[in-house]
């Protein structure tokens, strides 16, 4: 008898964590959530040999317990999407309250004769719901194919998922398609099941005497801390993403700062006037002295020195790229261009042609060069006169090439509603770097409001799981950056005017206000309208119900 070593279920973890190909898309945790509300009802129809009944409480538990066995990595913890950070079991552990509450299961019960299919999103059904009973079909099962792609997802999964049982063999291909058929129907097992396994992915399968204890700290060590990661991160083409105030920008600038003190760093946010000629650079009128010359052309000068006049001349005008790509291939060192909120642009617009320099050979050097207009190539040339140890048609301005020395980083919200989509071809270019909500002991950020001090870490892991059961989202969270005080000091004013309003405003106002408890007038036991806290100015006393609300203790300050 043997067992999956905990090296190499993290392996399988990590290698999870790449399911959706772009983790800041909206759909990506909802993705995740309907392979495991799949995998979990065909494990009760497996047991079961029929539909499960949500409105019985045996069978909602069973169902709830299913998705436990799959997502748990422990006793105490689970996780929703495969990314940290991670949940406590809290009732129907990693079921979202969108699926029951708010959402699927609710919607059938509202409207029984209806058959809904699951997931809404898409064209790509699982199964489907009708007056709260989960019905296994198994014509869509074919449809799991379009949520794990790839094989290697498929081998994660099953290592994951057998990690959990005793093995007969070290035979693993074997012991997956056993344990497989032992919980699952044979159609999902003809599908799940890995073909085959690379030498790569089967040289990370470890074996022990036992079954190992993942810790949460075996996970969040999957995962580097997210300075640690800017300081050591090497890769040319990242996008930092995560809830607002997370400290991504942050974050850029800490592991940016040695470059920053010798010049190498060149910054420019992306909004919806965002173009080409605002991002590489364009022929501007600019104020110029020149010499003033009499009707025969000669200079004009005043007791022995030259006459000046000020007058408009149009010359070209770099823009954050174009600073960042010729320092690039004047130095060595590291060059940053480092673009903010890149998804409130149009990047196909503002990169246009640059596009194709993205793709990066293994030495970090563009692939594909292009040709510059003339206008750019004649300033490119300007610049790099002299550096002969360029090569020639970069020198010249002919061609364009991005050097292995150029990093672009770029941040951006997932909160943030996009003018522009980012199309998948402009996506796939890019790497993507999780940053996770975190507290920031070191800062002790405090509430203080109606003569009373709340631990703002305890608000903020209180509320972000109030907008995750409402949301079954990430999405919306709050980060610890979210409001910046020196003081560390957040009063009534800036609690209610940036922190309830948006959340109000971004998050509670789009779903059914009875289903949260945070904005709840305990008196009249409705939801709490956004204008009732200035109702006669601003209203401590119903800005604190919303902590108290969400069960948080405070301390009494002295009058």
């Amino acid at each position: 008898m043997t067992y999956l070593a905990k090296e190499t279920l993290l392996w399988a973890y990590k290698k999870l964590s790449t399911l959706s190909e772009d983790p800041s898309l909206q759909g990506a945790t909802q993705k995740v959530s309907a392979i495991r509300y799949a995998l979990a009802l065909d494990m009760f129809y497996k047991h079961n040999n029929r539909e499960c009944n949500t409105r019985d409480a045996k069978d909602k538990a069973e169902f709830a317990s299913n998705i436990n066995k799959l997502v748990a990595i422990n006793d105490n913890l689970y996780t929703t999407n495969f990314y940290i950070p991670l949940a406590s079991h809290l009732g129907d552990c990693a079921v979202g309250s969108n699926f029951y509450s708010v959402g699927a299961v609710k919607n059938s019960l509202m409207n029984p004769s209806v058959m809904i299919s699951y997931p809404q999103r898409g064209n790509k059904p699982l199964f489907e719901i009708q007056n709260g009973v989960l019905y296994r079909r198994i014509e869509m099962l074919s449809n799991m194919n379009s949520y794990i792609t790839f094989d290697e997802h498929k081998f994660a999964l099953a290592l994951w998922i057998v990690g959990k049982f005793e093995l007969d063999s070290s035979y693993v291909l074997t012991e997956i398609k056993k344990i497989y058929h032992s919980i699952f129907s044979d159609e999902l097992c003809d599908l799940l099941c890995p073909t085959y396994g690379s030498d790569e992915w089967l040289k990370e399968i470890h074996f022990a005497n036992q079954l190992p204890i993942i810790s949460k700290n075996d996970i969040e060590m999957l995962f580097d801390d997210k300075h640690k990661i800017l300081k050591n991160f090497d890769h040319q083409q990242v996008i930092f993403y995560g809830a607002p105030g997370t400290g991504k920008s942050h974050g850029i600038k800490e592991a940016t700062e040695d470059a920053e003190k010798q010049g190498n760093v060149f910054r420019t946010t992306f909004h919806p006037d965002s173009d080409y000629s605002t991002f590489i650079g364009a022929y501007k009128p600019t104020m110029a002295k020149r010499a003033v010359r009499n009707v025969a052309g000669d200079i004009v000068k005043n007791n022995g020195q030259e006459v000046f006049e000020e007058t408009i001349v149009y010359k070209f005008t770099p823009q954050a790229f174009t600073n960042a790509y010729i320092r690039a291939w004047q130095t060595n060192e590291p060059v940053y261009l480092v673009i903010e909120e890149i998804n409130r642009g149009n990047c196909a617009q503002i990169f246009g042609d640059l596009f194709q320099l993205l793709d990066r050979d293994d030495e970090g050097k563009s692939k594909y060069p292009i040709i510059p207009d003339t206008d750019l190539g004649n300033y490119i040339e300007s610049q790099l006169l002299g550096y002969d140890n360029v090569p020639e048609e970069i020198r010249q301005g002919k061609s364009m090439l991005l050097p292995s020395n150029l990093f672009i980083w770029a941040s951006m919200n997932t909160s943030d509603q996009s003018l522009f989509p980012i199309d998948s071809a402009f996506k796939r270019r890019w790497d993507w770097k999780y940053v996770p909500i975190e507290n920031v002991p070191d800062k002790n950020y405090k509430i203080k409001i109606n003569k009373t001090e709340y631990d703002w870490w305890e608000f903020l892991k209180a509320i972000n799981k109030e907008v995750f059961e409402l949301t079954n989202s990430e999405d919306k969270q709050l980060g610890y950056f979210f409001v910046k005080k020196t003081d560390g000091i957040i009063d009534a004013e800036t609690l209610v005017n940036k922190v309830y309003f948006y959340l109000w405003n971004d998050v509670f106002k789009d779903y059914d206000l009875d289903s949260q408890k945070a904005f709840r007038n305990q008196e009249t036991q409705r939801a709490i309208s956004f204008k009732e806290f200035f109702e006669g100015g601003l209203n401590e006393e119903l800005a604190e119900q919303v902590l108290l609300n969400l069960e948080l203790e405070g301390r009494p300050l002295d009058e």
